[in-house]
């Protein structure tokens, strides 16, 4: 698969909620889309903008507070 695999302008998050979720865990999901949108953002605003995929992920979105990954 040659990246990017879906245009930049077409680009979405699936989210699905089951019944064992709690409100935190929403919350939660919430901070960690937050904290990786905003990091994206800063990113691509970046002057060496588009870098070669490295498969790295960005610290702040690689664990959620919780520290899972």
């Amino acid at each position: 698969m040659k990246r990017p695999a879906v245009a930049s302008d077409a680009a979405r998050f699936r989210l699905q909620a089951v019944a064992d979720h709690r409100n935190d865990d929403i919350d939660t999901a919430i901070d960690i889309l937050d904290t990786c949108i905003r990091a994206a953002r800063q990113t691509i605003a970046s002057p060496r903008w588009p870098r070669p995929h490295t498969g790295d992920r960005a610290e702040s979105c690689q664990k959620g507070p919780l520290g899972r990954s």
